[in-house]
C-alpha cells in the first residue's frame, strides 16, 4: 500500500521483494463544476462552528495538504470539540469520501486498545470519536501519539504475528467534551478547536436546511469537494512539518483534561501572587487552600 506511487504498479520496497501496489482511487473524481458550491457550503459550516477566521483558514490548509499529499503524514492532527448535534461528524465523514473508502476508516474508542489494529493499515486518514472513555485513558493517549508522529507502525491483524508497516495516517479526532483529548502544555500534536455551540439549545438553532446542505458535500459535491481542497491556496501561517497552531481552545482542552491538583498548580504559578510558589517549588499548604476554594 503506497500512495505514493501509481495504482497498481509492481515495484521492489525497502527491503527488496517484489510487491504489487494495492493503493486504491476509491475517492470521487475532482469536479470543478461544482467545486464553487461545495466550497461555499464548507466555508458556511466551518464559519458556523469557529468563529476566528484564522482557524477555519488553518483548518481548510490542513484539510487540502493532507488530500494532495496521501501517504505524507503531517506532523499535527485535529481535534473538534462541540456539542452533540453541531455537524463536526458530517464534516469528518465528507473527508473520508473525498479520501476514499478504502483510504479512511472511523475508529471506535474500543478499536484502539484492541489487541488486533489492522484498521490502522492500508489508511490515508481516519476520525476518531470520543477515544477517551472508560479507565485506561493515558494507555489510550500513548496509542495516539504513536499515530500522529511515528512514521511506522506496528500492525497485528488476526492469527498473523505483529509486523512494522509504514504509518500513512492523518487523523481527525471529535468529543462532545472538553477534556475529549488529554495532552500537556509541552505537547504540539494536536491543532485545537473548540465549537461556539457548546449546548443543545445552540445546536438545535441551527436550520435543518443547514444539515441537509452539509451532506451534500458526501453525496453529489463529494467531487467538488475534493476538487476545492486539491486546488485552493494554502494559509501562510501553515507548516504541516512544524508545531500545531496554537489557539486559544487548546489552553482550555489542556485545563479541562489536566485535573483539579494539575489545574490548581498551573494557576497558582501563572497569576504569580504566592512567594511560596514558583515552578520548581510549592507549597502544600497554598496548594491545599487553591484547591478548597
Amino acid at each position: 500500500y503506497e500512495p505514493r506511487r501509481p495504482v497498481g504498479v509492481i515495484f521492489d520496497n525497502e527491503h527488496g521483494a517484489t510487491v504489487l501496489n494495492t493503493y486504491r482511487q476509491s475517492f470521487p473524481e475532482a469536479d470543478p463544476d461544482h467545486a464553487a458550491e461545495a466550497e461555499e457550503i464548507l466555508r458556511d459550516h466551518l464559519a458556523l462552528l469557529f468563529p476566528d477566521p484564522r482557524h477555519q483558514s488553518l483548518l481548510i490548509s490542513w484539510m487540502g495538504w493532507c488530500l494532495r499529499n496521501p501517504g505524507e503524514k503531517a506532523r499535527w492532527h485535529v481535534f473538534i470539540q462541540g456539542v452533540q448535534g453541531c455537524g463536526k461528524s458530517l464534516l469528518a465523514e465528507a473527508l473520508a469520501v473525498v479520501f476514499g473508502t478504502t483510504n479512511s476508516r472511523k475508529v471506535s474508542p474500543t478499536m484502539i486498545l484492541e489487541k488486533f489494529n489492522s484498521w490502522a493499515q492500508n489508511c490515508c486518514f481516519a476520525y476518531f470519536e470520543e477515544i477517551l472513555i472508560g479507565d485506561r485513558q493515558r494507555d489510550t493517549m500513548e496509542v495516539i501519539k504513536d499515530l500522529v508522529t511515528g512514521t511506522t507502525t506496528n500492525i497485528r491483524a488476526m492469527r498473523t504475528d505483529a509486523v512494522e508497516r509504514p504509518n500513512h495516517l492523518n487523523g481527525m479526532f471529535l468529543s462532545n467534551h472538553m477534556h475529549g483529548l488529554r495532552i500537556e502544555h509541552a505537547d504540539r500534536r494536536f491543532y485545537c478547536l473548540c465549537c461556539r455551540q457548546q449546548t443543545q439549545t445552540e445546536a438545535k438553532a441551527i436550520p435543518r436546511e443547514h444539515f441537509v446542505q452539509l451532506a451534500r458535500l458526501k453525496t453529489d459535491l463529494a467531487g467538488g469537494l475534493r476538487y476545492f481542497l486539491l486546488t485552493c491556496p494554502l494559509d501562510n501561517e501553515f507548516d504541516p512539518l512544524g508545531h500545531a497552531p496554537h489557539t486559544p481552545d487548546r489552553d482550555l482542552v489542556i485545563k479541562a483534561g489536566a485535573g483539579e491538583i494539575y489545574s490548581a498548580i498551573v494557576s497558582l504559578i501563572e497569576t504569580g501572587d504566592e512567594a511560596l510558589v514558583a515552578k520548581d517549588v510549592i507549597s502544600t499548604t497554598v496548594l491545599y487552600n487553591a484547591i478548597r476554594s
